[in-house]
């Protein structure tokens, strides 16, 4: 039960990683009662341009996911009691860099770009989760 909870923290984090390399961010915007739709490519991203026209901390969270996402991945591995503990916070740290930067500007969290953007918010809490229960299963088995 515990590699196959590591293999589906694995599997989601390197997800995360798989949707900034190949994923897009599509934003609608409501002006002057047209719709503008703007769209970008995460990867390109990672090292905007000077003239990009993408908020200043989206390229820090998408660092934040793509460096997570591998630590996470490799982390789960490593065989220790503390491990699970780590690697739950390394999956919550790009999840919760979002919701600081997104409510101190006044947007909403819940604020969904299309399915690229929703698996790069869901995949690590999913992921942290499953650290919560590797971690309870790891206290389990030390009181047996």
């Amino acid at each position: 039960m515990k590699t196959k909870l590591k293999m589906a923290i694995t599997i989601m984090m390197l997800g995360t990683v798989i949707c900034i390399l190949i994923g897009r961010d599509i934003s609608s915007f409501n002006i002057g009662g047209g719709i503008i739709t703007s769209s970008y490519r995460y990867l390109e991203t990672l090292i905007p341009a000077a003239d990009s026209t993408v908020r200043a901390w989206v390229p820090i969270y998408l660092w934040l996911v793509l460096i997570c996402g591998i630590l996470a991945a490799i982390l789960i591995w490593v065989r220790t009691n503390w491990i699970p503990i780590v690697c739950l916070v390394v999956c919550l740290v790009p999840v919760i860099y979002y919701i600081v930067q997104t409510v101190s500007l006044g947007f909403s969290p819940l604020e969904i770009h299309g399915i690229w953007d929703l698996c790069m918010k869901v995949l690590p809490l999913i992921s942290a989760i499953l650290c919560g229960v590797l971690l309870f299963r790891r206290k389990e088995t030390q009181y047996e």
